[in-house]
Formats: C-alpha cells, structure tokens, sequence
C-alpha cells in the first residue's frame, strides 16, 4: 500500500546512509562522487533523486538504483494519491 505522505528520499539518504557511517556531507559526495552542493540539497529535500544520483547512491551504499527510484517516485506521486483519496 503507497504512502500518502511520504518524506523526501534525501531524509532517507541522511538518516540510512551517511549518519550510520558517520559521514559528513563532504566525505560522502566524495565517496558517491556527487557535486556537495547536489547531494546538500538532496538531504535537505529540495533537489530530487536523478537516476544519476540513484545509481551512485545504489553503488555507494549497496542498495539498488529502483530503490532510490521507486522512494522519489512515491514522494513525487504523494499530492496526487492525497487529491485522488479525498476525490473519492
């Protein structure tokens, strides 16, 4: 079942990814070869995830380029299930 309000992926990016490793932001778009103002707006919910950016993160950290994906998809697609729910 879809989440109706999802969080912007980057919170899972932060929270899943970087604090567990205890990374800055710095070290982990070194480590995701990422530009730091790119990945800086990801975690903070104002850039999306590209597949570019669901592909280093997906190699980065071991999890799949669809994961990151399918989280920007459900993210993006949220106001949508939220008008259509509230339609019916």
């Amino acid at each position: 079942m879809p989440m109706y309000n999802p969080p912007h992926p980057g919170e899972n990016v932060w929270h899943d990814c970087i604090e567990p490793l205890d990374m800055t932001l710095d070290e982990a778009a070194d480590h995701l070869d990422i530009n730091l103002r790119q990945l800086t707006a990801i975690v903070e919910g104002r850039e999306p995830i590209t597949l570019n950016v669901a592909r280093r993160l997906s190699l980065g950290f071991g999890s799949t380029t669809d994961f990151w994906l399918r989280l920007q998809d459900s993210y993006d697609n949220s106001p949508i299930r939220r008008a259509t729910k509230s339609a019916i």
